[in-house]
């Protein structure tokens, strides 16, 4: 069942086909509104709220429905927050990726079934 906002854009996600898998490349959480702009609230105005639950229950339901068997996604290693929501949904480690990021931050690839 598609959900539908009524608030203030508060974020996005962007998912990625690969065959019988998808990769969700991006969850991203902030306050999207042109007024927020330069803005110290916006990021804060949208944390902590849900909104990154929603994004992601409505990505696995997009996968889903797109007959995706299998989701996968790449978490710095120090984000512990993200990394929290993450194994809520039932996304497990599947390797540790070094130097994957441009700054030469590790990576976590973390993968579920659908």
């Amino acid at each position: 069942r598609k959900r539908s906002f009524t608030e203030e854009p508060c974020g996005f996600v962007v998912l990625r086909w690969l065959g019988a898998g998808c990769r969700i490349a991006a969850l991203v959480v902030e306050d999207l509104t042109p007024e927020s702009r330069g803005s110290s609230r916006r990021e804060e105005s949208c944390r902590r709220a849900g909104h990154g639950e929603a994004l992601m229950v409505r990505a696995l339901e997009e996968a889903e429905e797109r007959g995706c068997r299998r989701a996968s996604l790449h978490v710095r290693e120090q984000n512990v927050v993200a990394q929290a929501l993450y194994w809520k949904f039932g996304f497990a480690e599947e390797s540790v990726v070094l130097n994957y990021y441009d700054d030469g931050d590790t990576a976590l690839l973390l993968s579920r079934v659908i």
